[in-house]
């Protein structure tokens, strides 16, 4: 939240306009990477992956941008096995963050 804080000048409203944005761009963004996985399609998983890490890391889920990290480096090193094990931990931060923005 400090760094959501920072964004947007402690403004509760900014904030919720910022997190209602973020999740829009960031659920049409995992269907993407939902089809490039099922593809398996590693230029589109690395750079879907990439964008959901970095607009993460702006809004401070953390986690998420950890996870989203992971997927990119497999996707560049082109490596299958290990995108495979990171989607799982991917998915399981999406829905931690996606429960925490439900609540709001």
């Amino acid at each position: 939240r400090a760094q959501l804080a920072e964004i947007s000048g402690g403004d509760a409203a900014a904030e919720r306009a910022i997190l209602t944005d973020f999740r829009e761009v960031n659920d049409e963004d995992v269907i993407i990477l939902g089809q490039a996985l099922e593809k398996r399609d590693i230029v589109l998983v690395t750079r879907v992956s990439h964008g959901i890490k970095g607009a993460s890391r702006i809004i401070g889920a953390n986690r998420l941008a950890h996870a989203s990290e992971r997927l990119e480096q497999a996707g560049r090193a082109n490596d299958w096995p290990q995108v495979d094990a990171n989607r799982k931990v991917f998915y399981r931060e999406l829905e931690r963050l996606n429960n925490f923005l439900g609540a709001l």
